[in-house]
């Protein structure tokens, strides 16, 4: 998949899937949502192979920095907050879902506002504003807790 296919926002797909307008979605999850560049992951539960098939279901990502990840079923919805992990040196920030929640679609109306707040609240509980320059930085961009990694290179000639 090129960048340009992995950065489209496919937010009215994943509201198609499971058919609410896309309006009603982004109100409920959000908008530009892009397919996550970490891991694939398999749905083994719809593969009737056994995991010989191929991957499906991605998990999406959005906001910057990223705040809440998505995997999309006709069924419901298994939400998480994203977790940065360098895997591949300065060029391999991955994103993996941490804490999951599974929200089924009859609960959306319900439990979704508030298991959608909560994982939004965890995440952003994390974040820090870099003191040099004042910018909103994720655990995974920091090289101090007040440092964001563009300000170590700048500041303190830290080489990646």
């Amino acid at each position: 998949m090129n960048d340009d296919e992995m950065a489209q926002d496919r937010t009215g797909e994943l509201a198609e899937i499971l058919g609410m307008p896309a309006r009603d979605f982004a109100e409920l999850f959000g908008a530009g949502w892009t397919e996550n560049d970490g891991p694939v992951w398999h749905d083994y539960d719809s593969d009737p192979s056994g995991g010989g098939g191929l991957p499906v279901t991605p998990w999406m990502i959005a906001g910057d920095p990223p705040q809440l990840m998505i995997r999309v079923f006709h069924h419901g919805v298994f939400l998480a907050q994203p977790e940065g992990e360098w895997r591949h040196g300065s060029h391999g920030l991955e994103y993996r879902p941490g804490l999951q929640r599974y929200l089924p679609s009859d609960e959306f109306g319900t439990r979704g506002p508030e298991m959608i707040g909560e994982l939004l609240r965890r995440r952003r509980r994390t974040f820090r504003y870099c003191r040099f320059c004042r910018g909103l930085t994720p655990p995974e961009l920091r090289i101090d807790k007040d440092v964001c990694m563009g300000c170590g290179t700048e500041w303190y000639g830290v080489v990646y």
